[in-house]
């Protein structure tokens, strides 16, 4: 319920933004997906992050305590290393082997009959 999220691509940068500005006073968490496909947009997210970072040392209140944001991203040198610094970040690798992949896929996956 307290929850957006938004996949990035062409195009998105206004609605992204909207939705991140609104997730910041709200107190809501916000994923954007697949930042390594919107490298356009990575800079202007490091400036406001920056911005919200620069407010709370200074003392003033720049987000709502409950506010969280979440990127999801392939390793790319689209995504500035200034952001990274400022994140914690949590790697997924992929199993080694097609069969350790394959019973990864269809643990997390499960194959149904649709009929």
């Amino acid at each position: 319920e307290k929850l957006d999220t938004l996949s990035l691509g062409r195009g998105i940068a206004k609605r992204a933004t909207e939705l991140l500005d609104a997730a910041r006073s709200g107190g809501r968490w916000l994923v954007l997906q697949n930042c390594h496909l919107f490298g356009d947009w990575m800079p202007a997210l490091d400036r406001i992050i920056e911005g919200y970072t620069a407010a709370a040392a200074a003392g003033r209140r720049s987000a709502h305590q409950q506010f969280r944001l979440w990127l999801t991203t392939m390793p790319s040198a689209a995504v500035p290393a200034s952001l990274l610094l400022r994140s914690t970040k949590a790697v997924v690798e992929p199993p080694r082997g097609i069969k350790a992949n394959l019973a990864s896929t269809f643990a997390s996956h499960p194959v149904t009959d649709a009929m």
